[in-house]
């Protein structure tokens, strides 16, 4: 950790909440630093104004139309969309179970209601597969329907087949034979001096 001495000049307005910091920390970065903080707490303001709060610290920095440097409209993430909605599904469940846990009955009723609520969802789930089945067929033959995604690869048995070696590795590599080797008898023995 590095330890820097300095001096910096916080310049505060009670009236507005003004604060500004001559090491530029928020200008450069968009948070405030530890001096205006300090000056904050000297001053005992409890709540910081909005305008030092920069949008993108928040939840809702993903919301909304996001332009580039360019001014272009940049396009987001159609799961993010999808990730916060069930971030907030969750957060309900959540305080439901909590608001339910006290009592028996009440974790009964919410049983009850999640049953129900999975017996629908996985009947919203069976029609959109049968529309999209409907709507959308692969036929291989006159007579079977081959479901969309699939690749049929005719005649390919994977295991079967190898990556075929390099050069270097069809040289390096040792043969599988072994040599085969004369019998050793009276005449092969080499004899000792």
């Amino acid at each position: 950790m590095v330890n820097h001495e300095g001096f910096w000049r916080v310049s505060f307005d009670r009236a507005s909440t003004s604060i500004t910091c001559s090491c530029r920390k928020f200008e450069t970065f968009g948070i405030l630093c530890s001096h205006a903080l300090k000056v904050f707490e000297a001053n005992d303001v409890k709540v910081i104004h909005e305008k030092y709060i920069l949008r993108r610290w928040t939840r809702e920095a993903r919301c909304g139309i996001v332009h580039n440097f360019r001014g272009k409209e940049v396009e987001g993430d159609p799961k993010l969309s999808r990730t916060q909605k069930f971030r907030q599904v969750v957060s309900k469940f959540i305080r439901v179970a909590a608001e339910a846990s006290p009592c028996e009955e009440h974790l009964k009723i919410v049983d009850n209601y999640v049953d129900v609520m999975c017996k629908k969802i996985k009947e919203c789930r069976l029609q959109v597969i049968d529309n999209e089945i409907n709507e959308n067929p692969t036929f291989v033959s006159n007579n079977v329907m081959q479901p969309t995604g699939f690749k049929i690869r005719p005649n390919l048995k994977r295991h079967m087949h190898k990556r075929p070696k390099s050069f270097i590795e069809k040289k390096k590599a040792p043969s599988r034979r072994k040599k085969a080797q004369a019998p050793l008898d009276e005449t092969n023995v080499p004899t000792l001096y």
